[in-house]
Order: structure tokens, then sequence, then C-alpha cells
């Protein structure tokens, strides 16, 4: 137990002595975070439904710094660290790690160079085994801006990201990812602009699912077109839609073609009150065996209101669809699931120092395969302090 929180313990007594630099170009920012909740069913189980307290331990570092010529470079590092009480077999560890380096070479030249790590898990309750399924992430990537007037622009993005799993059994699911996007903004109000894109993902695998002994390799692509808008303190979003299309390297595995889209919306409604709405409908990389991939479909609300400064209250909503494309050994029908999420809280910041939070969150998932299923509610208390 002592060792588990070694990596926490050394973190806090490296940030603690360390005084927080904030200027307008420039933020060292250590922070550190701790969260006890109480579950009612922690496996996320139709079949072993146990109740157990959750210790989180976040501990972090947020550098940012602005150059007068407007370059930029940004630090941010996480290492979370989960402890159940009783069913300590749960615990995990999480490190999360990126670097952005933003240089802007002319007045209408920007490149963009990202690197990010990420080494953490999938809970029970997602991954195909059953089991707790550890993983690590490794992602760089970089973007060029180029303004061709000054109501338009192009912006060209590539990324290449590389999972691999712990397990043995899960070898199927590591691939090698790379992402392409060319991406053209015209502004037509001066807060208004419509965009296109096109994108295409190749998703390359090295080990066969072994429950069909196919190898999934497949390449997507998506054309999309687009508004986004933004005032300060009365609305900001983005609305897109478009046509995914994925093929497979083996001519017996079928792709597919569906509309998609996405809607990101923050709407201020007075000086205190404001929503947020977040929708999509995507095709996502199975994690499960002998399935292809999977179409998920829903939406996320929320609303928040400020009782006065730094005193907040608000309750937010979900409800997605999740499509598998094939049917598993041992079942006559297609998977398919009902997510959804209800909560609120109130949150209490004191001058970016301290904030604190309490919540309840209730979660559903209601699937025509009826051992998938699971209901629970989960009380929290979370205290940040940041340096």
């Amino acid at each position: 137990m002592k060792k588990r929180y070694l990596g926490v313990i050394l973190t806090i007594l490296f940030l603690l002595p360390a005084i927080s630099a904030s200027a307008d170009d420039r933020v060292f920012k250590p922070y550190v975070s701790a969260s006890l909740t109480q579950s009612d069913n922690a496996f996320m189980t139709s079949t072993l439904e146990e109740s157990d307290n959750i210790v989180k331990l976040t501990a972090g570092l947020l550098v940012d710094y602005k150059s007068e010529a407007g370059h930029s470079i940004t630090l941010d590092y996480k290492y979370i660290d989960e402890h159940y009480e009783t069913y300590d077999l749960e615990d995990t560890v999480s490190n999360i790690g990126t670097v952005i380096l933003n240089l802007k070479l002319s007045p209408k030249l920007r490149v963009i160079l990202n690197g990010n790590y990420t080494q953490s898990h999938e809970p029970r309750s997602l991954s195909a085994t059953g089991e707790i399924e550890k993983y690590e992430v490794r992602n760089p990537s970089g973007s060029v801006i180029i303004g061709l007037t000054d109501m338009a622009s192009i912006q060209l993005d590539y990324n290449v990201a590389q999972w691999k799993f712990d397990n043995d059994l899960m070898e199927y699911r590591n691939r090698q990812t790379g992402y392409g996007e060319a991406y053209l903004l015209m502004r037509m109000l001066p807060k208004v602009a419509f965009f296109i894109s096109y994108n295409r993902t190749d998703n390359i695998y090295d080990v066969v699912d072994p429950a069909t002994s196919q190898l999934y390799t497949n390449m997507t692509t998506t054309a999309a077109a687009g508004f986004k808008w933004g005032t300060k303190d009365a609305s900001n979003g983005t609305i897109k839609a478009g046509v995914t299309n994925k093929y497979y390297e083996y001519d017996n595995l079928e792709g597919v073609e569906s509309l998609t889209g996405s809607i990101d919306l923050k709407q201020y409604l007075g000086e205190n009150f404001y929503v947020t709405l977040l929708a999509n409908k995507e095709i996502y990389e199975s994690s499960d065996f002998e399935i292809r991939y999977t179409i998920a479909t829903g939406a996320f609300a929320e609303a928040a209101l400020v009782l006065y400064e730094g005193l907040t209250v608000f309750g937010n909503y979900s409800n997605y669809t999740d499509e598998f494309s094939d049917i598993q050994l041992g079942y006559t029908v297609e998977r398919e699931d009902l997510r959804t999420t209800m909560g609120g809280g109130i949150s209490y910041t004191y001058r970016d120092i301290v904030t604190a939070t309490v919540a309840y969150e209730q979660r559903e998932r209601d699937s025509n395969i009826d051992t998938n299923d699971y209901l629970e509610a989960r009380t929290s208390g979370t205290l940040t302090i940041a340096f």
C-alpha cells in the first residue's frame, strides 16, 4: 500500500515548495486533487453488484509560456492513483503527459507541434476480457495553419498514435494509427465562419482477432462541412456534418458508410447561467472480440448556475446508443446498448486556488443482451488545490 502512494507523495513534496509564477505571458501551476467516491456497483456489472469506497489522488503540473514574438510552449502532466478500499485488485495508476510547441513563423503562418503520452486502462465494464486492461498510447502530432486572406485560412493536421496493451490476450488491439486532415476555414461574418474538411485515418493491426482469425486493418475517411461561431459571454459553438466511410484491407470484411456529425455548443443565458450541449454520431474501433467497429450516437447536456462569485450548482444528463457491427459467438442478434447518465452537484472555487465539489451521478447501461446491463449510483467529494 505504501509503495502505491510513493509516486503521489514524492510529487506533492516536489510541488509544495514551488511558487506559482503567473502573468499574462507565463503560468507555472502545480496542483493536487483528492476525491472520495462511494459506489453501489463498483464493478459496473449486473452479476456482481458490490459497494466500495474509492479514493482518487491526482498530482499535476501545468507550465505555459508565451513570448513577445507570439510563440508559446505548454507542458501538462498528471499522475492519477485510484485505490479501492475493499476490492484493491481494482486499484490503478495512470500517467498522462502533453507537450505543445506553438510557433508563429509569420503573421500568416503558424506551426504547432504536439506530443502526448498516456498510460491508462479500460475498466472491466468496457473491456473485451471483463478484466482491467492496461495500455499505453504514444501520440506525436503536428499542424500547419496558413492564412490565405484576412477572411480565409487552411489548416493541415497529421498525427501518429501507437497503441499497446499489456495483456497478451489483447494483442489483437495493438495498432498504429495515422491520421491526416485538411481544413479550409472561411469567415463570413466577424464572429461566424464556414468550414469544409477532409480526413483519413489508417488503422494498422499486427495481430488477428483470436475469436475470428481476422486482421482488422482498415482505412476511414470523412468529408464534412459546418459552421463555427463565438461571441464573448454570449454564445460559441461548432456544428459539423459529413459522410464517413470505413474500408477493410481484406475483401471478406464488409465496410460501412454512414452520416456522421457533431454539435458543440455553449450558450450563456444571462450573466450567471449557461448551458452546454455536446452531440455526435461517430464510428469507432471496437474493444470487443469479433466486433469490427461500433457506431455511437447521442448527446450530453449540462446546465450551470453561478449563485454568487465562486459558488456554482450544476446538473447534467447524457444519452448514447452504441451499435455493434457483428453478432458475437453464442448470440443471435447484434448487440445494441443504451447508455444514460444523470447527475448534479455544487462547486466552490476560492481565488482560483482551492476548488471543492460535491456531486452525485447515476449511470446505466441497458443492452439487448442482458449480461451487459448495469446500474450504478455514486456520490463523490473532491478537493483541488493549485499552488
